[in-house]
């Protein structure tokens, strides 16, 4: 049972890559070819080109992070702390009833549901000759999901459930266009040809940047990208420019190189400050559902009353005793490194707490404590 259970875990898992059964790969295909040399040319002739998912979905390319390593000649765009979606078009119906449609799809291949996202965009912004290109080559628009200012499991709640209050208030932010062999400079150049009219201007200043930002209320944007950049001084300007706009960091891309489906390589970069801060405890709550008995900290921002919440480091004794000790700590100082500073509230995102800051002892395990 043990052996059937840890290969069901790994074929699910393979899935979630990708994977897909021999019988699911054409409309004829047995369900077992034995002989290895048939194996090898049938799958050579049917296997998909790319990465997908187990519904033929091609799956993103993504980010790797970047070492600092003086790269000459980079592009750079803001890197958006929402969530990764892409859309492709669809017919819908048969005959004469056939309707055009979109479908956004999670960076896994899961379905999001965006109906007015979808109108204003078939409406507004896809021409029918660029709806037509991405329905016969599969041309795939790569962005976010987005409403600046709202926090990022609000976002994602809104894109996966259509009673969320802010559905009908998603944005997509475009960066990118999933076309098979099309260097990027070209892509970009195609974006720009197709959606004009929608890019964000070519500003230099955090704060030019941070008001369009924050007071978008354009259903689509097309990402400005910044080019030639020359080393890690370049790099290191424009992600804090960025950081400052309160944007998550910066992405960076080569422009020569051909779209990745799937593929995380050093195609693109993603490249975030790391900064820290000190925040009292106001409270420490169960992880969640799955994970009841672990911790999550609420603290309170240090530049406004706002509250957030933050997952602790450490092994699985340290993340329950911190639950399991509460009155001890509400009211001490965590010592928290987080990537950027989001939404109206301003406060810490993409965090950690590190240690809690304190002369007094708790009594906790594995040295938690340090004192200020």
């Amino acid at each position: 049972r043990g052996v059937e259970k840890e290969w069901k875990t790994i074929v699910a898992a393979k899935r979630r890559e990708g994977g897909t059964e021999l019988g699911e790969l054409y409309d004829n295909t047995p369900a077992e070819i034995t002989n290895e040399d048939d194996l090898f040319n049938y799958l050579d002739c049917y296997l998909p080109k790319y990465n997908t998912n187990n519904e033929g979905f091609v799956l993103p390319m993504l980010a790797k992070i970047y070492e600092y390593n003086n790269e000459q000649g980079l592009l750079a765009q803001m890197k958006i702390n929402g969530v990764r979606c892409n859309i492709s078009a669809v017919m819908r119906g048969e005959g004469f009833f056939k309707t055009k449609g979109l479908v956004f799809r999670s960076r896994k291949g899961l379905e999001y549901k965006c109906p007015v996202l979808e109108n204003v965009l078939l409406d507004d912004v896809i021409t029918d000759k660029l709806f037509n290109r991405m329905l016969e080559d599969n041309l795939v628009l790569d962005g976010e999901l987005y409403i600046p200012g709202l926090e990022l499991n609000d976002i994602l709640s809104a894109a996966e459930n259509l009673k969320s209050p802010y559905n009908r208030f998603l944005q997509f932010w475009c960066y990118d266009l999933a076309i098979d062999d099309m260097i990027q400079t070209s892509r970009i150049s195609l974006l720009k040809s197709e959606f004009g009219k929608f890019k964000m201007p070519n500003y230099v200043n955090a704060k030019a940047i941070l008001d369009y930002h924050m007071n978008n209320k354009k259903r689509f944007v097309l990402i400005h990208t910044y080019d030639n950049l020359n080393g890690d001084e370049d790099i290191i300007k424009y992600r804090d420019l960025f950081v400052e706009a309160k944007f998550e960091g910066a992405i960076l891309r080569n422009p020569y190189a051909t779209y990745q489906f799937g593929k995380r390589n050093s195609t693109m970069y993603k490249s975030k400050p790391i900064l820290d801060g000190k925040f009292k405890i106001i409270d420490i709550i169960p992880e969640g559902a799955k994970r009841p008995k672990f911790s999550k900290f609420v603290l309170r921002n240090d530049v406004n009353g706002e509250t957030f919440e933050c997952m602790p480091i450490g092994d699985a004794s340290t993340r329950e005793s911190y639950l399991l000790n509460k009155d001890k700590l509400i009211g001490k100082t965590a010592f928290v490194e987080y990537r950027c500073r989001s939404g109206v509230k301003n406060v810490p995102s993409h965090g950690n707490l590190i240690k809690i800051l304190n002369n007094e002892p708790t009594g906790l395990p594995n040295n938690i404590e340090e004192e200020s």
